[in-house]
């Protein structure tokens, strides 16, 4: 009966071996990534922090940015390390690079997925990657470059050069299997119109941005490599955006018609080549990722707003004297994204200069308010890189 018994428990043993139990009340990661549905989940998770993410740069924005007035932050536009750490975090970012990793390392599991579906999801992912090193390289310098989504470890510190190439290499695997703008096609397969997915033209914009800052990265640092090819390169990828190698791109006939498409989300702006976008569906909560442009924002854009009220209002604030000495008298942008730049807009004796090339907000319901309504946001995207054109320049991809 003994030797029964062992006999009995060996061969249930022996058995157990070869099972492979799935739970059925919980995910991992070999039951989330079945189907196709199963891993676009991933995909649009890999947005969300590109749009959650990637436009959380207040250090940058506050040290950089082109203003006259600051409602706070003068700080950290002196450069108070306390006040630059303070603000400044990179959790987004490797959220980011985590949801990315997790895609390549996991897509073998769908089944049934077609070359061209493959190529799509795991191109958002590879763009993804070589976007957030480009941000942390930019912010951050010397960055941990994670193994996989799986290694749990302490990583140290990557030099920026191998961070850069890192990202180079992403970017370049996602500009190898991307279609054009227009050709991208979702789950469904419709024609995706929402330029904050990966192309190659986007691909194309960041591989230019890439080379461009390591030859930078370079010459600044007196570093080993060859930073004219590296500059040539960058170049040889713009040009290809500029002829519509690699999409659509076109320059609107004004700056009157881009202030119309940068002002409207709903509308495709032809100069737009990645664009990160507002959801205001996602809540009503939601508000533009244009964190630069939000800052400047009052009257008249702002209608529940008065002149006077721009000083308590916005964060940046620029004068009219400012913006006369940045653009000839000729200039049809001057009258374009300023608002009648002509006239007095004084206030406590300063007389300013009105942002307006963003046009339109974003207004909620609100009984207690004099005019029935509160503002919430600029309704507007952050267009991150278009086609742009400038007076004594030949075309140009640039930063929005």
């Amino acid at each position: 009966m003994k030797q029964y018994l062992i006999a009995c428990a060996l061969c249930i043993a022996c058995t157990s071996c070869n099972l492979d139990i799935e739970p059925e009340n919980g995910l991992t990661y070999t039951n989330s990534f079945n189907t196709e549905t199963e891993l676009n989940a991933t995909t649009s998770s890999i947005q969300f922090f590109i749009n959650s993410a990637v436009p959380e740069n207040q250090v940058f924005i506050t040290a950089g940015i082109k203003a006259d007035e600051l409602k706070e932050g003068e700080q950290v536009r002196q450069w108070n390390p306390k006040s630059v750490i303070d603000v400044q975090d990179w959790k987004g970012l490797y959220d980011l690079v985590f949801e990315c990793n997790l895609l390549l390392d996991n897509i073998h599991r769908t089944a049934g997925l077609s070359q061209e579906r493959r190529n799509f999801h795991v191109g958002q992912a590879e763009f993804g990657l070589g976007l957030a090193y480009l941000v942390l390289v930019q912010r951050y310098g010397d960055v941990p470059i994670p193994i996989d989504s799986k290694t749990i470890a302490a990583y140290g510190t990557s030099p920026q050069m191998q961070v850069i190439n890192t990202a180079i290499e992403h970017a370049q695997k996602a500009f190898d299997i991307l279609p054009i703008y227009g050709q991208l096609k979702d789950i469904n397969g419709n024609i995706i119109v929402n330029k904050q997915y990966a192309s190659k033209g986007a691909c194309a914009a960041l591989l230019a941005h890439l080379y461009a800052w390591k030859g930078s990265v370079i010459d600044l640092y007196k570093l080993k490599g060859d930073a004219q090819e590296a500059y040539r390169k960058s170049v040889e990828y713009a040009s290809m955006i500029i002829s519509r190698q690699v999409g659509p791109y076109q320059l609107c006939a004004n700056p009157e018609e881009l202030c119309t498409y940068l002002s409207d989300p709903s509308r495709v702006n032809p100069e737009a080549i990645f664009t990160i976008v507002y959801d205001i569906n996602r809540s009503t909560y939601a508000v533009t990722p244009n964190r630069i442009a939000s800052q400047f924002v009052s009257w008249p854009v702002k209608e529940t707003s008065l002149l006077g009220d721009i000083v308590s209002e916005t964060g940046f604030r620029i004068y009219k004297s400012t913006v006369k000495g940045m653009y000839s008298s000729d200039d049809l942008r001057l009258k374009a994204f300023f608002y009648k730049i002509d006239s007095l807009h004084v206030v406590d004796n300063h007389d300013y200069a009105l942002l307006y090339k963003f046009r339109k907000s974003v207004y909620d319901a609100d009984q207690y308010a004099p005019s029935g309504k509160s503002f919430r946001s600029l309704n507007a995207d952050y267009v991150y890189w278009r086609l742009a054109i400038f007076t004594f320049f030949a075309p140009s991809v640039m930063l929005n």
